[in-house]
């Protein structure tokens, strides 16, 4: 089970934050890992990473709007949205070393978040590991398929991750609550310029 984390901030006082999953809390560690999912996925996915693992690393899952816990909320409209938002959201948790890991879509939000946090508060991670994606000062040229109807859409999906998808796309009720997400994400993906 999840477990939504209260950390204390700079005045002593806590909060909970909707964006945060950790999956096995740990105070004890001397390590954050920040975890960022990529587009149609969750925090889930980094779940039974801890047990892989030395103890002494606690892994910070982050949660986009309108999935698992955060279902029914509105889809974010931009990664710049998303990570300025996170830079003093975070703020609290970034009293250990850190370091950073996102695929896909993730590397993008945390690489944009990780300028913030640097920008405003002159944190940097012990170590920053972006996957499955181009460099941000390299366009991705992929044709946009957000805009596409709900079948041409899926047809685009399947074309592209083909088994990946297909078990998802395959079941209507699957498709109701994926598809909203899936190109929810892939127009704040699509709209991406590094500056």
């Amino acid at each position: 089970m999840a477990t939504l984390i209260m950390f204390g901030n700079d005045m002593g006082s806590s909060f909970l934050s909707p964006w945060v999953v950790v999956f096995s809390p740990n105070e004890q560690a001397v390590l954050r890992l920040f975890c960022f999912h990529y587009g149609g996925g969750s925090a889930s996915i980094f779940r039974n990473w801890s047990a892989s693992l030395p103890n002494c690393i606690e892994i910070v899952a982050i949660q986009l709007p309108g999935r698992e816990g955060r279902y029914g909320e509105t889809f974010p409209d931009s990664i710049r949205e998303v990570a300025s938002f996170l830079v003093d959201e975070l703020r609290p948790m970034l009293d250990k070393p850190f370091v950073v890991f996102g695929h896909s879509l993730g590397a993008y939000i945390s690489y944009e978040w990780l300028r913030g946090v640097q920008q405003r508060h002159g944190l940097t991670p012990l170590l920053y590991s972006p996957s499955g994606i181009p460099a941000p000062n390299h366009a991705i040229e992929d044709d946009p398929i957000s805009h596409l109807s709900d079948d041409d859409f899926c047809d685009a999906l399947l074309r592209d991750y083909g088994e990946t998808l297909s078990s998802v796309l395959s079941h209507q009720q699957l498709r109701e609550v994926f598809i909203p997400q899936l190109r929810a994400d892939f127009r704040i993906l699509e709209g991406y310029r590094f500056v």
